[in-house]
């Protein structure tokens, strides 16, 4: 499953654009977690050709309110396990029978 999960996940840079927006999330997350999301949240600007998935399987400080709010702006679903980020990821590309 990870190999097939990886097949379509990106790496995101860090840059000094992402550890700025890190900065001002660290109010809410703390630091590594603030520049994992930062990371994720520069990306959607950046732009996507369509609906995405942030997946992590650290839903006790991701599973927030704004920051779904910030995901969602961009069709971006948050999945805390890798076999629902899996899923979204068939679904999205009809792989494996679903969709």
């Amino acid at each position: 499953m990870t190999r097939e999960l990886l097949t379509h996940a990106q790496v995101l840079p860090l840059d000094e654009k992402v550890f700025a927006r890190a900065v001002e999330w660290t109010n809410q997350l703390d630091l590594p977690d603030a520049l994992v999301f930062a990371s994720v949240s520069r990306a959607l600007e950046a732009g996507t050709a369509g609906p995405s998935c942030f997946v992590t399987r650290n839903p006790k400080d991701f599973d927030d309110p704004a920051i779904k709010d910030v995901l969602s702006r961009y069709r971006c679903t948050l999945k805390t396990n890798f076999e629902s980020g899996l899923a979204f990821i068939e679904k999205q590309t009809n792989v494996g029978g679903v969709g």
